[in-house]
């Protein structure tokens, strides 16, 4: 069992479930409707505590936010180490889930700060075995990272989801980096395969395309290929690349190669589409 920190948004979801996705300017009825914690690297913890790991979540939060340490006590994150903010609200996603295509449909709001370096950097990390990060503040993400990997020679792994200008600056702080499809197609790659032999990273890289599967690129240069699950019946596709992601860190975590660590990260990311939410 490793100790893994992982650093990031949380998000409050409010989600509703539809039969069909309505049209613009109609009025329709939810056949579902939910609140629940969620944000990329609050998935990312939980599903790392629900795989028995000793899962840690950093990030901001409100300190009137309680059903949302209630919940996070729920699935075994450990919240200790937040940045409590007086002002602000939590980050609040509107999600609507068509029944009929498995589709998710995001609005999101947030009047709340990101994460800052200067309380990162008070922190003692050392008793961690891994530090896992978003790519979302362009300045601030590669001061912490560079304390976690060179100053305390922590594995560090990084998300990058969306395309932000500059985020390449990023890569040199991180021994494994999570590609999103979004990231890959803004760099005019139309497969993973052909965008992971062509980026300029050279430790350990995935790149996961949705029910095509996944690849991954090993620090030495060789590729794997994991399909995705078959017969997939969507219940719910939000958080299942933060899943994918924990997959990852758990499987390396454990001891598994590059490969194995793929598969068994496809495997958790096919399940967690046929549940609500990414822990259950």
């Amino acid at each position: 069992m490793a100790r893994i920190l992982t650093v990031g948004v949380l998000t409050e979801d409010i989600v509703n479930t539809v039969k069909t996705y309505p049209d613009e300017d109609s009025k329709v009825r939810t056949t579902d409707h939910h609140r629940r914690v969620g944000g990329n690297a609050a998935n990312t913890a939980m599903k790392l505590a629900w795989l028995k790991n000793e899962s840690f979540w950093l990030g901001n939060l409100p300190d009137h936010a309680s059903w949302v340490r209630r919940q996070l006590d729920h699935w075994g994150v450990d919240y200790s180490l937040a940045q409590e903010l007086k002002q602000g609200h939590l980050p609040t996603s509107f999600i609507t889930l068509s029944e009929e295509t498995g589709s998710r449909t995001i609005v999101h709001h947030r009047d709340m700060p990101e994460y800052d370096a200067e309380h990162f950097l008070k922190l003692d990390i050392r008793a961690f075995d891994w530090l896992h990060f978003e790519a979302r503040e362009l300045v601030e993400i590669p001061q912490m990272m560079s304390k976690a990997r060179g100053m305390c020679g922590i594995p560090v792994s990084l998300e990058i989801e969306k395309p932000h200008q500059g985020v390449e600056a990023m890569f040199e702080y991180a021994d494994v980096i999570f590609f999103s499809k979004e990231y890959a197609q803004s760099r005019g790659f139309s497969n993973a395969n052909d965008f992971l032999k062509a980026v300029e990273f050279h430790g350990i890289a995935t790149c996961a395309w949705g029910a095509l599967g996944a690849w991954a690129k090993n620090d030495f240069g060789q590729m794997f290929y994991a399909p995705a699950k078959e017969n997939v019946h969507v219940v719910d596709s939000v958080g299942a690349g933060d899943v994918f992601n924990a997959g990852m860190v758990d499987g390396i975590c454990r001891g598994m190669d590059v490969e194995s660590a793929l598969q068994h990260a496809v495997q958790l990311a096919g399940d967690s589409v046929e549940h609500e939410g990414v822990v259950w």
